[in-house]
C-alpha cells in the first residue's frame, strides 16, 4: 500500500473515532481543568501558528530542533551544526527562551489554549508501537543503561524476573532482555500505573481529538 494512502486510511480512522460521543475533540467541548491536561505535551509555535505533539521515540528530537532552528532564525548549515552542538531541543528552558510553549494553564489562559486548538495547524507524528518499544528499549536499556532513572527500572525488573536483588552485581551482567521489558509495560498497563514518557500510549500522551 502507498505510505499516502495508508496515512489518508489513518486520518479517516482517526476523524471517524473523534465523531464518536465519548471521544468528542476537546475544540468542540470546550477546554476545562478537567481535560487540559490531556494538552499538556503539545508544543505551541505562536510565531508560525503550528501545534506539535512532543512523543519521545518518534522523532520528537528532529521536531523540536527544527523548530528551534526556526525560532532562532538559524539559517546556514554551519550556522546549525554550531548551534545543534550547544543545546539540548529537550529543555524547556530553551524552548520558552526562543517562544515555544507547552499548552498549559501556566503558559496561556483556557482561552488562549482553546484559540490555538482552532486556529493553529497540528502535528503528531507515530510509528508503529512495536517499533518505537524496541527503540525506547534500545535507548534506555542498551546504550544508555548507566543513567540512573534507566539503571532504577533495569534493576526492579531484573529483581522482579529473578527473585533476588541485584544489588552488588555488575551493570552488565544484569541487563534485562526486550521480552522481560515487554511483560514489565504490560503489566503496570494492566494495573493502570503509570508509565515512562518513553513508552507512554499515544492517546495517553496527546489525546489526538482536537
Amino acid at each position: 500500500v502507498p505510505p499516502r494512502c495508508e496515512a489518508n486510511e489513518r486520518v479517516q480512522r482517526l476523524r471517524q473515532i473523534c465523531t464518536e460521543s465519548d471521544n468528542r475533540s476537546i475544540t468542540e467541548t470546550g477546554v476545562n481543568t478537567n481535560n487540559v491536561h490531556l494538552l499538556r505535551h503539545i508544543l505551541a509555535d505562536d510565531r508560525h501558528k503550528v501545534l506539535y505533539c512532543d512523543i519521545p521515540k518518534v522523532g520528537s528530537t528532529s521536531m523540536k530542533t527544527l523548530l528551534l532552528y526556526e525560532a532562532a532564525n538559524v539559517s546556514s548549515m554551519d550556522d546549525i551544526n554550531v548551534w545543534k552542538n550547544h543545546h539540548n531541543p529537550h529543555s524547556e528552558h530553551l524552548l520558552r527562551h526562543f517562544g515555544l510553549r507547552f499548552l498549559t494553564p501556566s503558559s496561556y489562559s483556557m482561552k488562549g489554549i482553546t484559540k490555538r486548538l482552532k486556529e493553529y495547524y497540528k502535528i503528531l507524528v507515530v510509528r508503529h508501537p512495536f517499533d518505537r518499544l524496541v527503540s525506547a528499549f534500545n535507548y534506555q536499556f542498551i546504550q544508555f543503561l548507566e543513567a540512573p532513572a534507566n539503571y532504577a527500572i533495569n534493576e526492579a525488573i531484573y529483581d522482579k524476573e529473578h527473585g533476588v536483588s541485584a544489588n552488588g552485581l555488575a551493570v552488565f551482567t544484569k541487563r534485562i532482555n526486550l521480552t522481560q521489558f515487554i511483560n514489565y509495560l504490560l503489566e503496570r498497563a494492566m494495573r493502570n500505573q503509570t508509565l515512562n514518557g518513553h513508552w507512554e500510549a499515544y492517546e495517553k500522551r496527546c489525546w489526538p481529538c482536537m
